[in-house]
């Protein structure tokens, strides 16, 4: 009850993106961007930089689907700048994965490796059982990737800009 009495914004953005992620999955490319940008829009006006990534993050899989992938890198470079300055891995996890899609899509696989890389040795992201048959998918189409091979050459975005 707390969070409904003092985090309205949020949950009315994560019901947006729900929404977004629903019609995107049903093919309706026209509401899923219309609920994904308004969730979007919201959180910023609200100035709420916690949950500002996670809507990028998924607004970021529409572009992707849509393959407009400049956007796509837009969305995720803003989510990663924000989890990096705040330390929220789980969602700079996500975007090096969404990042590893669009590498691969591109047919980058080179720059698609480091960034499964890049996720695949955040601490404690391996408990998130949810992507497990996308990061299955991934690694079988990027060849053998194990995540104890530490890259420091050429990687892309780790925030040490």
């Amino acid at each position: 009850s707390w969070q409904v009495s003092i985090d309205t914004t949020s949950l009315l953005a994560t019901d947006m993106m729900v929404l977004g992620l629903v019609f995107l999955k049903l093919g309706d490319l026209i509401n899923a961007k219309i609920y994904l940008d308004r969730q979007i829009e919201l959180l910023k006006q609200a100035d709420e930089w916690l949950y500002l990534p996670t809507g990028l993050n998924y607004r970021a899989r529409y572009f992707i689907t849509t393959k407009e992938y400049d956007l796509a890198e837009n969305d995720l470079e803003a989510a990663l700048s924000i989890s990096l300055k705040t330390g929220a891995r789980f969602e700079q996890w996500e975007s090096y994965l969404s990042y590893t899609s669009i590498y691969l899509e591109k047919g980058d696989k080179r720059t698609a490796k480091q960034y499964l890389l890049k996720a695949l040795e955040l601490p404690g992201m391996d408990m998130y059982k949810f992507r497990d048959s996308e990061l299955d998918q991934l690694k079988s189409a990027l060849g053998t990737v194990s995540a104890s091979r530490k890259s420091s050459k050429g990687s892309p975005r780790t925030g040490n800009r």
